[in-house]
């Protein structure tokens, strides 16, 4: 078995010469440079190697000696109440029937338990099969004759025909999603083995009605669902988020560890977007990601996290930011960013959202826009916070002119 080391996130974990060898530090470093800060073993550190994550969560299996542990600050259920919202999971029950939540590798084993167990719910039913257009050279007549091709094919001497048909079956885009997802299930270790088998057993099954083919996470969403596949949504999502955090797996020994790493500050961006969308009132409309240019020449693309609009006259309201920072107070770079936004989208409503109350600060006029500083604290029950930060919000937009402002 190798050595597991953990450490917080985002927090130093110093490592003597002993516990980390210069070859796998060079690994670490080579590998996931932009996940971790090495310090290298110098006079200013005592001779140690000294690691930080850089907002990042999970595990990493570094070597056949080595797995790294980066254990987040808020609680796993909490975290796992997170990643429900932003992969629209909420409707499962994972603690009815799952092994308590205690680490991340528990929400990853639950979850595949899920897919393993709905999938077999499925399979209870019946795959879901389509027609799909298909064209082969047949040595009997099926579906219409492509009779061009077909013609040049006797000229060569061959007697088989160009057909052109639709065949009813099982290989399809919905399926091969479940199914390259239980093939990566399969070939990693699992502490337990119930959820192993079941993911085994589902692979076996789709393994003989469909083709293998490699998928991404991006190809779960914006899926057309209907009667007939209505059920393969709940399964897609899980499948997004095990591809979405699931990396290429290691070998140690007769193990394979997966590195499964969840990047925190989008993570939360993602989730207060969610949470908003379910819980703002009708006359308030969301708008993500929104792209805006800061230049004549369009040659600056900035992306603000969020727009709050006004849902009738398309007004907007406010602009806001995520700050996955824990500093007590707003950052000076932070407050000029969000005051260029709220310039930019004529509002003087300009808000700094963060994950924890230890970050407080009173309004901040700069000109006629002010900026807010709000918590939406992540380390108590999201939907108390939700509601705490939300109140607040409102609070906000009432203070102050809600409408567009001529500058």
């Amino acid at each position: 078995m190798p050595q597991i080391l953990t450490f917080p996130e985002e927090q130093v974990r110093e490592l003597s010469k002993d516990q980390l060898e210069e070859d796998t530090a060079y690994f670490i470093e080579q590998t996931y440079g932009s996940k971790f800060e090495i310090d290298y073993p110098s006079r200013k550190n005592n001779y140690c190697y000294r690691i930080r994550s850089l907002g990042y969560v999970g595990q990493i299996p570094v070597s056949e000696k080595l797995v790294l542990h980066i254990s987040p600050k808020i609680s796993i259920q909490n975290l796992f109440r997170m990643l429900e919202y932003v992969y629209d999971l909420k409707h499962f029950k994972v603690y009815k029937g799952e092994a308590k939540l205690e680490s991340i590798q528990d929400i990853f084993e639950s979850l595949a338990s899920i897919l393993a167990k709905k999938f077999r719910d499925r399979i209870s039913k019946g795959l879901y099969r389509n027609y799909v257009g298909e064209k082969s050279d047949l040595s009997f007549v099926r579906g219409r004759i492509n009779y061009y091709d077909t013609f040049l094919r006797l000229l060569r001497g061959s007697a088989r025909f160009q057909c052109e048909y639709e065949d009813f079956t099982a290989d399809l885009e919905d399926n091969q999603i479940l199914l390259w997802t239980l093939y990566k299930l399969s070939r990693l270790h699992m502490e337990r083995g119930e959820v192993k088998l079941r993911v085994r057993q589902g692979y076996r099954t789709l393994y003989n009605s469909v083709k293998m083919k490699q998928v991404e996470a991006g190809d779960c969403t914006g899926r057309h669902y209907h009667k007939l596949n209505e059920d393969y949504k709940p399964l897609h999502a899980i499948c997004r988020f095990i591809l979405d955090y699931a990396g290429p797996d290691i070998r140690v020994g007769d193990r394979s560890f997966v590195p499964f790493l969840i990047y925190m500050p989008i993570l939360y961006e993602s989730f207060v977007a969610k949470w908003l969308e379910e819980n703002l009132p009708r006359s308030i409309s969301l708008e993500t990601q929104y792209r805006t240019t800061f230049t004549e020449e369009k040659q600056i693309e900035y992306i603000i996290d969020l727009v709050l609009k006004d849902s009738e006259s398309g007004k907007v309201l406010a602009v806001m930011d995520t700050k996955y920072k824990r500093d007590t107070k707003p950052n000076t770079d932070d407050i000029h960013q969000v005051v260029a936004y709220a310039s930019k989208m004529k509002t003087r409503n300009a808000v700094l959202i963060y994950p924890s109350e230890i970050t407080r600060s009173n309004p901040l006029p700069h000109g006629d826009i002010t900026v807010y500083c709000i918590t939406f604290n992540i380390e108590k029950d999201p939907e108390i916070a939700g509601q705490k930060f939300l109140a607040k919000l409102m609070e906000v937009l009432e203070y102050r002119n809600r409408f567009l402002v001529k500058l």
